[in-house]
């Protein structure tokens, strides 16, 4: 069994320095040892620039570049508890082998960041199944999915049920089940007079995750900086009612 503080947010940009040092002060709240951003707007991001949004402290990073100014994704940790491999950057998302130090455990993060266009979510789906590690590797893959996974994730009937039902299908595929966030039912809106509330970042493992982190935890964290709830992933006793999830259709 192991320890895990982790932080998951689309931050909608950090290419403006008051951004930086809010979501710096966020982090330095949570003190996570591992940091996974969605949407930095970062074409690039060097030692000196992580350290105005990642702080002091001793974090290394990889991150998957912004296409002018869209997207981009960052993944970060703390060295002097984890170890990391050499990330495999695909078309959305980025995947690092990670290692606690303390229990030798180790797994893959993936981090995502799905498309909005509804014309590239077949290849995103896709290449969320091709991910999938052999047997026996633990894995979790978290982000902004811009997908919803059941009709209640949505607060309108304005759904388009065949990229639900992909969506479904392509977590099956993957083995993936879901580590259900307790506090809040949506993690993104559109922030108009009448918003319309969907839950699109989510926090997915395999069964062989699962039995290293046993009793973990995801609650999503207030903002005023970004439209999208931090989800905030801890080691604590789970409870009854967030017990992970399979699809099935």
């Amino acid at each position: 069994m192991g320890d895990i503080k982790l932080i998951c947010w689309n931050v909608r940009g950090l290419n403006c320095a008051a951004r930086r040092e809010a979501v710096k002060i966020s982090l330095q709240q949570t003190r996570p040892d591992i940091v996974c951003l969605q949407e930095t707007k970062l074409d690039s991001i060097d030692r000196f620039l992580a350290l105005e949004f990642l702080g002091p402290a001793c974090m290394g990073f990889e991150y998957f570049a912004a296409e002018s100014t869209r997207g981009g994704i960052l993944v970060a940790w703390d060295q002097n508890l984890i170890q990391a491999g050499p990330p495999h950057r695909q078309r959305f998302s980025i995947s690092i082998e990670l290692t606690m130090k303390l229990s030798n455990a180790s797994f893959l993060l993936t981090s995502v960041y799905g498309p909005t266009d509804d014309s590239l979510k077949s290849l995103f789906l896709n290449e969320l199944v091709h991910c999938q590690p052999m047997a026996g590797i633990a894995r979790l893959c978290l982000g902004d999915f811009n997908l919803i996974c059941e009709a209640r994730d949505k607060n309108n009937d304005n759904i388009n049920r065949r990229n639900m039902g992909r969506f479904r299908r392509a977590l099956d595929a993957s083995e993936l089940i879901e580590i259900r966030l307790l506090n809040r039912r949506y993690t993104w809106s559109n922030g108009r007079a009448c918003p319309t509330p969907v839950h699109l970042d989510r926090v997915f493992c395999n069964k062989d995750w699962d039995s290293i982190f046993p009793a973990v935890s995801l609650l999503a964290l207030s903002s005023s900086l970004s439209d999208h709830s931090p989800l905030y992933l801890c080691t604590q006793q789970r409870a009854p009612s967030a017990k992970s999830v399979q699809f099935q259709i």
